[in-house]
């Protein structure tokens, strides 16, 4: 289990990934919105992303696509990037992609490998 996040801005590519010690200190997943914050030293980044419908797709489960999944591709994502506390950038994207499925939390929570911990 683990994670992988890069924001390209002015030539750098801001990096936050289970493999480079980057933590996430928040997340809350609501009927409609996602919360997530991840941090890395100085460096955070938060996103606020609203689910606006959804479509049902085809998953695998156990070995054939027979399974169900839910996901929205015209949800709302605002992300905030901060170093040492400043804001270095904060925008808003449409028509974005969302896709949770099963208990994350309890997913994080059961972990073995502890890659990933909630603050």
């Amino acid at each position: 289990m683990g994670f992988i996040i890069g924001l390209y801005l002015e030539g750098h590519i801001y990096q936050f990934t289970t493999y480079n010690g980057s933590k996430i200190s928040d997340l809350q997943i609501k009927e409609n919105t996602v919360l997530l914050k991840v941090i890395k030293g100085a460096e955070s980044i938060d996103f606020k992303i609203s689910k606006h419908g959804d479509n049902i797709l085809l998953s695998p489960k156990n070995g054939d696509m027979n399974g169900r999944i839910k996901e929205s591709l015209n949800s709302e994502i605002e992300i905030t990037l901060r170093s040492k506390g400043s804001i270095l950038f904060k925008g808003k994207g449409i028509n974005s992609g969302l896709e949770i499925n099963g208990d994350i939390l309890e997913d994080i929570k059961n972990d073995k490998s502890k890659k990933i911990s909630l603050k």
